[in-house]
């Protein structure tokens, strides 16, 4: 019968040890799902970026394409145009 109480502790030493183990599981699982979510976030982060980046890439080609063209008018004759205009309506 010394036994009796030797189990009865041994039994409640473990019952204490399984609820750890439990809370250590319960934590363990939230913290995968908030990795998991962090994943997704960061894969919904990393699809935005490339986004922009590809209508940086486009807003930079137009920019260029509308600076070539400014580059090619001759600003020049066509103000000297405008002048003679202006003149030969004064006279």
């Amino acid at each position: 019968m010394s036994n009796l109480p030797d189990i009865s502790e041994k039994l409640g030493e473990l019952e204490e040890e399984l609820s750890r183990l439990k809370s250590a599981a319960e934590q363990i699982e939230r913290a995968k799902d908030a990795a998991t979510k962090t994943i997704e976030s960061a894969e919904r982060m990393s699809s935005l970026l490339s986004e922009v980046v590809e209508g940086n890439n486009e807003l930079i080609k137009q920019g260029k394409g509308v600076f070539a063209e400014i580059q090619e008018v001759d600003f020049p004759k066509r103000l000297e145009k405008v002048d003679k205009s202006i003149t030969a309506i004064s006279v």
